[in-house]
């Protein structure tokens, strides 16, 4: 009998470190600022906590099932997935219906942790949507995500996941819809960079939708008086205004002279009646795997909803 309680006693400790730990399984639900459930309209990003690596996700703790990253919620508002980690980041981000542009930040959810708050109240929002080179192939993509009528555009940044020697993206609105510019908000925005592959730059693949300045020297200009010029613009001329500045020789002197450029940055204000459809497009340089992905990211204030 002694022999049989020990061998019962080795074999629960054995299982005990064996079998998947409940701990790697999360559940949490999203609500709005009254505790009422968001079920639909969103998505979740789970992250490695203090990074910007997607975390791999599984559909339970036997980790033979991968699940897709971002998680879609089920009927009643509620992300689950199973990872290794203890703990993860999540990013929750609306794109339509009640909640839409509004988002929520968790550091270091635990198992622990079932329920989020997205703030569907504010007037600052965000909308959020992938690009994929492989799905453009040059051509404008469709994101299916609509800005609300009453939307002020404030700026556009890209986000690389996976860069590409020569890629680019441009983003704005369905061009058969009234007003529309396929790349209104963002023009040929360079998506070479890859997060962290490029030491001693700040964010190396984060990219603002804006002009370039180059820095004159002293011969250039009026004595040098003019600091720099606007060499190049990614800011789509729904969002701003630009004209290259440049460099000539007259004929009747010597010295170089140059012209500042001009670059004056607006909003854009979605009428009724004008276009609302979000869009992108890659350029199709690659030959073989093209590879650049990402993410972009939208900036509106909400005046009205409709």
């Amino acid at each position: 009998m002694k022999r049989i309680l020990t061998l019962i006693c080795a074999m629960a400790f054995l299982w005990a470190f064996a079998a998947p730990v409940d701990a790697a399984y999360y559940f949490f639900q999203v609500r709005d600022e009254q505790g009422r459930a968001v079920t639909s309209g969103f998505k979740c990003q789970i992250y490695t906590v203090a990074s910007r690596t997607q975390d791999a996700l599984f559909t339970d703790t036997n980790y033979g099932t991968a699940k897709t990253n971002p998680v879609n919620p089920d009927a009643n508002g509620v992300c689950t997935f199973a990872t290794s980690a203890s703990t993860v980041d999540v990013l929750v981000y609306a794109e339509s219906g009640n909640a839409r542009g509004a988002v929520a930040r968790v550091v270091a959810l635990t198992d622990k942790d079932h329920t989020i708050i997205l703030d569907t109240q504010k007037s600052e929002k965000q909308l959020r949507f992938y690009f994929d080179a492989d799905v453009s192939r040059g051509a404008a993509v469709d994101t299916g995500i609509d800005l609300p009528k009453g939307a002020v555009v404030t700026d556009v940044w890209v986000e690389v996941a996976t860069g590409f020697a020569l890629s680019s993206v441009s983003v704005g609105l369905l061009s058969t819809e009234a007003s529309g510019d396929t790349d209104g908000f963002c023009v040929s925005q360079g998506v070479e960079q890859t997060w962290g592959l490029a030491p001693g730059l700040p964010d190396p693949a984060f990219f603002r939708c804006e002009a370039s300045r180059t820095t004159k020297t002293a011969a250039e200009g009026l004595g040098g008086a003019e600091g720099f010029h606007y060499s190049s613009n990614t800011r789509g001329v729904l969002l701003a205004s630009f004209a290259r500045g440049q460099q000539s020789v007259p004929p009747a002197y010597s010295v170089l002279r140059a012209s500042g450029g001009f670059y004056q940055e607006y909003q854009h204000f979605v009428r009724p009646g004008a276009a609302t459809s979000i869009v992108y497009m890659t350029n199709d340089r690659q030959t073989t795997s093209r590879g650049a992905a990402g993410w972009v990211t939208i900036f509106y204030r909400a005046l009205r909803e409709k």
